[in-house]
């Protein structure tokens, strides 16, 4: 990646129960890159909590969201409301929030994060027609 470069990672994170992974996934890309911005693709005050996070990081100011840049864009019916009303609207971890520098040697995403996993299989199953599940 170049000094100009921006990396944007999709993620399933949570912003209110058990946060540590996903608040130690962004700290940890807070010590590489000068900017981090996190924009939930769901509402953080209502529902779980849990959802579509898109970081990106790079090495530069911020890059403020332009919504007429995607205003046009087709975009599913099912994800109209994430992309109409709240795409954009960035968030942060309070501070102090608990989280840890992640690396090669320890990355325990798969432990801490086992209840979210459950969580969005069980919506997938919930919220999907059977015939695409077989």
């Amino acid at each position: 990646m170049t000094g100009r470069g921006i990396l944007a990672v999709n993620l399933i994170g949570s912003l209110k129960r058990e946060t540590f992974m996903t608040a130690s996934i962004i700290e940890t890309l807070r010590r590489v890159f000068a900017t981090v911005q996190v924009y939930p693709v769901f509402s953080p005050e209502g529902g779980d909590g849990w959802g579509n996070l898109a970081a990106i990081a790079h090495n530069g100011p911020p890059i403020p969201f332009n919504p007429t840049a995607v205003r046009d864009f087709p975009v599913h019916r099912l994800a109209q409301h994430s992309v109409r009303e709240i795409m954009g609207r960035t968030f942060s971890f309070p501070v102090n929030t608990a989280a840890i520098i992640l690396t090669d040697d320890y990355n325990p995403v798969d432990f801490y994060d086992t209840w979210l996993k459950e969580e969005l299989r069980r919506n997938i199953l919930k919220n999907q027609d059977a015939d695409i599940l077989s």
